[in-house]
């Protein structure tokens, strides 16, 4: 009886002490999991884009964009005069690998650094931001890019309201997103990246 007990008992401490039983939860330290990204699908860039500017929070933005800097924000072509005399615009030719753009021999961009400056002082106290009318992904086209995952979005509709206080008066801007053309590509992680955003707004109010 003695040598039986001996044994049970034996056999109890593997079970419960030995050997993890993977149906019932260990107590002590939650273990932490990781939270999956918004930039796992292109969609979920788009939302994450969208939540960073409506939470001014320019830690959310400068995740969009990959981390060798090569982000590049193409003006829409009815305010290229304006832009230029704000900033010194680059300028490339049409790339062929996106079959939504506009047709222009050439197109004015502003490189990540000015792009994060910009969104750096938008994202100031004092101003609220709003979408009272959210972007609408209208089509996602994949294509693989020297090797790599690709894709063309179309983003249309939207409209963006910016509230500033000045003193005790509230500025307050309206635009309307119309179209935007972005090609985005997927980094080391697998998350998608911003590479190129085109803004084919008219609406200058």
């Amino acid at each position: 009886m003695q040598h039986y007990l001996k044994t049970a008992i034996a056999a109890a401490l593997i079970v419960t002490g030995g050997c993890r039983n993977p149906f019932v939860p260990s107590t002590g330290v939650p273990v932490e999991r990781p939270v999956e990204s918004q930039r796992a699908t292109p969609q979920g860039l788009l939302s994450q884009l969208i939540e960073a500017y409506e939470g001014k929070d320019i830690e959310l933005y400068k995740d969009l964009f990959p981390k060798d800097s090569s982000f590049r924000f193409f003006v829409a072509p009815d305010f290229y005069d304006a832009f230029r005399l704000r900033h010194p615009l680059l300028s490339e030719p049409r790339d062929p690998r996106l079959r939504n753009l506009e047709a222009s021999d050439f197109y004015y961009y502003w490189p990540q650094s000015v792009e994060i400056e910009n969104h750096t002082k938008l994202f100031s106290p004092g101003v609220t931001i709003d979408f009272t009318e959210k972007p609408y992904l209208q089509d996602v086209r994949p294509f693989i890019d020297e090797g790599d995952t690709a894709a063309e979005l179309l983003v249309t509709g939207g409209v963006l309201e910016i509230t500033r206080l000045v003193g005790d008066t509230a500025e307050i801007y309206i635009t309307r997103v119309e179209k935007q053309v972005m090609l985005v590509k997927q980094d080391s992680d697998n998350l998608w990246v911003l590479l190129k955003w085109y803004d084919f707004s008219k609406d200058g109010s």
